[in-house]
């Protein structure tokens, strides 16, 4: 169909390209003209066949503007248009927030969309937009936090902080490129952060409960993290202050006798995890032990906060430790 318009047409165009809008809701244009949202869904459809109008969602539309060309226009290609329709509360995280925020180069190819769990959303769990795929995925409630508006080519959208990014991608690893990618994404991340945020983040997400876990597939996370370029002293310090936050004593003699003492089912490894990166238990372990066994080399200042972390009295000393984390 060519691409023309018709008076009322027009006016919607007009005033689009006027306020520099890409996209436009029913609603909008029932009220733009005063007309019925019937009438309105009659003229988004004839502006769609004439590729003036490309449909993002029900009721919403992006604008194809006269820019594009009279032939064959090709609406503009960006992500965030979409993610700026998204009714409700929301957030962008993991692979694509730590992108963004320059902690690694990878550009994901799935966008995922943090949602609270039972908050109804327009969609279905996985969209394509422009060839780009958008998953949703829900959370509880408890940890739906920390994220902003950001800008994102132009458009304002929802995206997590860069501490609730990096916490998102330990606790959904598989979101943010597996282990060995966020080892990477914490290195380059953690001196850009806010170490006090971060660790205070990290307990709100219930990490409790991880630190007090220890599964097969931890010990294998460890030996793949082993083997990768560590700031020893920085893993050792922000050890002990996630430990402090939910009033659990940083132990590393105990954690070091889990790792050699306790039973896995290895056999998990081997169904995660590709044959050509897999490694025996008795090696992981072994490894475990020798390269982690700087997390013993516990400073005064950390024996000091660590047996301090049932009674929180002293929080200078915390304060302290968190801004030391920075300078280094």
């Amino acid at each position: 169909m060519e691409r023309t318009l018709s008076p009322n047409e027009s006016k919607i165009v007009l005033e689009l390209e006027w306020q520099n809008k890409k996209v436009v809701t029913i609603d909008e244009i029932a009220k733009l003209l005063g007309v019925s949202k019937n009438y309105a869904y009659k003229l988004a459809s004839q502006l769609r066949k004439k590729r003036w109008l490309f449909p993002i969602s029900r009721g919403k539309f992006q604008l194809i503007p006269a820019e594009a060309g009279r032939e064959e226009p090709v609406p503009e290609m960006n992500a965030a248009i979409f993610l700026g329709t998204i009714e409700g509360p929301y957030y962008v995280s993991y692979a694509f927030a730590n992108n963004f925020y320059g902690f690694t180069s990878q550009i994901p190819s799935t966008i995922i969309v943090v949602k609270p769990a039972q908050e109804k959303y327009s969609w279905k769990r996985e969209k394509r937009f422009h060839n780009v795929a958008f998953r949703y995925i829900d959370v509880k409630r408890e940890k739906f936090f920390g994220y902003t508006k950001v800008d994102l080519l132009g458009i304002s959208i929802s995206m997590a902080e860069k501490e609730k990014a990096l916490i998102d991608s330990l606790d959904k690893i598989r979101y943010a490129g597996g282990t060995e990618e966020v080892s990477e994404v914490f290195q380059a991340g953690l001196p850009q952060v806010d170490i006090e945020r971060l660790t205070k983040y990290a307990f709100r997400m219930g990490s409790k409960a991880l630190i007090q876990r220890l599964r097969a597939r931890d010990i294998y996370d460890l030996w793949v993290l082993s083997n990768r370029p560590m700031a020893k002293e920085r893993v050792r310090t922000l050890s002990v202050l996630k430990c402090w936050q939910v009033r659990e004593e940083f132990d590393p003699e105990k954690l070091l006798s889990q790792i050699s003492s306790a039973k896995f089912e290895w056999q998990e490894i081997q169904r995660l995890v590709r044959k050509d990166k897999q490694v025996h238990r008795e090696e992981a372990t072994k490894t475990c032990l020798s390269e982690y066994a700087f997390l013993e080399e516990l400073t005064q200042d950390e024996k000091r906060l660590a047996k301090d972390s049932h009674k929180h009295e002293l929080k200078d000393l915390y304060s302290y430790l968190c801004n030391s984390m920075r300078k280094r």
